[in-house]
């Protein structure tokens, strides 16, 4: 081999080997470390590794400018665990539209409003967040938590058998029918109806039948933060 040739696959090889890292590092963690089926497939698909690294940057930005940073971190929590849940034969897919979703959520623009029953947004306490976000050409109507264990009951004592809790709570993430409207559609056409009235938020009677799973229960009193 002449040293032109050696140089020409000196320089191919370099190439490789930088591109091979790029792909390794693909996504927000060290794919060395991969244990889960979600992290593996996130090192191996570069399309989820890429939308892996915009999400923690999304994440790292709501988490200082959303005015409930503690509902962002436990809302984040819940999302990272129902990825688990991703059904193995369509796991890319799954997981694709589970990042496309969240990264809607992560907006945080400065003309948002966000209603909440506390400041001091707590998981387990059955506190909730109404966030209202203007989006181009649309504004999407969110409520998340509710969130409760129960503590009695036969489902509740299997689950204590089995060592686990049993949640339950309220998700809605719907569109509002026009600029002012107070009243937004959801998946299935569900349709949640509310009022503001100065820095409050004030749902229909009757919501907790709708978007509430079993037994959650959403707060009587939203004010906006």
């Amino acid at each position: 081999m002449d040293m032109f040739n050696f140089k020409v696959l000196a320089h191919v090889v370099s190439c490789s080997l930088i591109l091979l890292a790029a792909q390794a590092d693909a996504a927000s963690f060290d794919c060395a470390k991969a244990r889960s089926k979600v992290e593996k497939a996130i090192c191996k698909d570069a399309e989820l590794g890429k939308l892996d690294e915009q999400l923690s940057v999304a994440y790292k930005t709501a988490l200082a400018s959303h005015p409930l940073p503690k509902y962002v971190r436990a809302r984040q929590k819940d999302w990272l665990v129902n990825n688990q849940y991703c059904d193995s034969k369509e796991l890319v897919a799954c997981l694709r539209k589970a990042y496309v979703e969240r990264l809607e959520q992560l907006i945080v623009p400065k003309d948002i409003q966000v209603f909440a029953n506390t400041k001091d947004f707590d998981y387990s306490a059955g506190d909730a967040v109404v966030e209202i976000v203007p989006l181009a050409g649309s504004v999407r109507f969110s409520v998340w938590g509710g969130f409760r264990m129960l503590r009695h009951g036969p489902a509740a004592e299997e689950a204590n058998a089995k060592g686990k809790q049993l949640w339950f709570g309220c998700e809605f993430e719907g569109k509002l029918k026009g600029s002012g409207a107070q009243n937004a559609v959801g998946p299935n056409n569900t349709q949640v109806n509310f009022q503001i009235k100065g820095n409050k938020l004030i749902f229909e009677k009757g919501i907790d039948e709708k978007i509430c799973v079993s037994t959650g229960l959403l707060p009587d009193d939203f004010t906006k933060f």
